[in-house]
């Protein structure tokens, strides 16, 4: 009787062992099976998408949003710049050509990357400007040295000079010139850093002698012999005459055909 009851016991167990063992199988698939799934969806979430570019023109500012209209399909794109690694010289302006790098996503506006300005619209509508370091002055001429390391002289004679201290050596300037800037070209405006903010520096100026007085215009000859005129509805050019050294404030670039005049002194 004792030797049927532990068979029977022993027989219990073995039955009893696979469904344990099924059990376990079972549970160990369904946990591989989730952990499986959360690394599918970490990997899902930690891959950035796509990266593309595109050049264009700025055609409008909204704080950190701005649009480009596309060179490549004459569309429009908004992007956000709040994150995005900005290089440009002056301020962003509609009409600026424009280089972006972005996300490829499905939403607007798109990510930027990086917005590069390349071709600035103010260069088109204002004289080139050199900022640097004063190194040398002289009577009719100033050195500068830019941030990279690059050396620039300036003749002076015809600059509009905005300044509280003085020109010295050492001190921070922007010099808007006419010419090459590596042939010492004129200076026509030197701003130091003590007057960056003011309302004069603001103001594009250039001093020259008369060379002709005509009706609501004025012409101004350059050591060089370049005549540059200016006209005015408003101003009275009959009070100068040949020969007087004048300063006159304009607006648009000294290089255009016909300048706009805004002030006129006598120096």
């Amino acid at each position: 009787m004792k030797k049927r009851i532990l068979v029977l016991a022993l027989l219990a167990m073995t039955l009893a062992l696979p469904g344990c063992s099924s059990s376990r199988t079972t549970e160990t698939t369904a946990a591989q099976a989730a952990a499986d799934e959360d690394t599918e969806e970490e990997t899902d979430e930690d891959e950035e998408p796509e990266e593309d570019s595109l050049n264009g023109e700025l055609t409008d500012i909204d704080g950190d949003i701005v649009t480009v209209l596309s060179a490549d399909d004459g569309q429009e794109y908004d992007f956000d710049l709040s994150s995005a690694e900005i290089t440009r010289q002056y301020d962003l302006t509609e009409g600026d050509g424009v280089y972006v790098e972005y996300y490829v996503e499905d939403k607007t506006p798109l990510t930027a990357i990086a917005l590069e300005v390349d071709e600035p619209y103010l260069e088109t509508i204002m004289d080139p400007v050199m900022e640097g370091t004063i190194t040398d002055t002289a009577a009719k001429s100033i050195t500068i040295t830019t941030d990279n390391g690059e050396e620039y002289s300036f003749l002076t004679i015809h600059a509009y000079i905005v300044t509280a201290d003085g020109i010295q050596t050492g001190t921070r300037v922007k010099v808007s010139y006419i010419g090459e800037p590596d042939d010492e070209p004129y200076a026509i405006k030197v701003v130091t850093e003590d007057s960056f903010d003011t309302e004069e520096a603001q103001k594009n100026g250039f001093v020259a002698d008369v060379s002709e007085v005509r009706d609501g215009q004025i012409v101004l000859e350059s050591e060089e012999e370049d005549f540059y005129t200016f006209a005015s509805n408003s101003l009275d050019f009959s009070q100068f005459s040949e020969g007087d050294t004048v300063l006159i404030i304009y607006d648009g670039k000294i290089t255009d055909k016909e300048i706009t005049a805004l002030e006129i002194s006598l120096q």
